[in-house]
């Protein structure tokens, strides 16, 4: 028997981030200062002030498809990021609204990047969407 792993039902739920009233509405609601949403991330962000103090690094976020939020946080602090997930729909507002610099669709598993890329890779709230998460891993290890 052979086994199918799904990768795009993010990709889908990013499509009624797009065309559904409520989701739509929320969606942009990642981007807004002063939500109670906004703090809840931000509360997990502040554990890498020690590690953005160095503005020469350079960081990779996987699994940021919010718009790019965790990319976002990085950026403010001054340093370079890319922000990645399976599909790069909300990215790119994120991009064409300012929010984030650099993006694009890469699936965690098979990172496109050459080893030794990044100085930290950022995976906050992904790691358990991947059908195969230590996969994920080794190739956070790889490219950092």
């Amino acid at each position: 028997m052979k086994s199918f792993i799904k990768y795009d039902r993010h990709d889908e739920e990013w499509d009624l981030c797009l065309n559904d009233k409520d989701k739509k509405r929320k969606a942009e609601s990642w981007m807004m200062d002063g939500t109670l949403d906004k703090w809840r991330h931000e509360r997990m962000l502040k554990l890498l002030k020690p590690f953005l103090r160095d503005k020469s690094c350079k960081w990779l976020t996987i699994g940021d498809g919010r718009c790019g939020t965790d990319a976002n946080y990085i950026l403010r602090k001054g340093c370079e990021v890319h922000a990645t997930d399976i599909s790069d729909k909300l990215l790119r507002i994120g991009s064409e609204k300012g929010f984030i610099k650099s993006y694009g669709a890469e699936n965690a598993e098979n990172l496109s990047f050459d080893d030794n890329s990044y100085d930290y890779v950022l995976i906050k709230e992904a790691f358990h969407h991947l059908p195969r998460p230590w996969l994920g891993l080794y190739e956070a290890f790889r490219v950092c």
